[in-house]
């Protein structure tokens, strides 16, 4: 089934449960699903889901920390 409106898996309210019978869940709108909630919204209203926000975008990482080369890294000499 081709999927109109936004994707749930591109939204920050989409939450994976444990619950096998509804695996998927809507933290906007408050509801559990065993389709994906953009689907239900769908059938359900006839619109596209109004409540869609974008995941925030991962911020580049500044800090290589630990590593190759660096503080506590495998960079350096090998003990015997």
């Amino acid at each position: 089934m081709r999927q109109a409106g936004p994707s749930c898996f591109k939204c920050k309210h989409l939450k994976i449960t444990w619950d096998q019978a509804k695996p998927y869940a809507c933290l906007a709108m408050g509801f559990k699903s065993k389709q994906i909630p953009t689907l239900v919204v769908r059938r359900e209203s006839g619109q596209p889901c109004l409540l869609f926000t974008p995941k925030p975008r991962a911020a580049a990482r500044r800090d290589p920390g630990p590593g190759p080369g660096g503080p506590g890294g495998l960079g350096g000499g090998w003990l015997v």
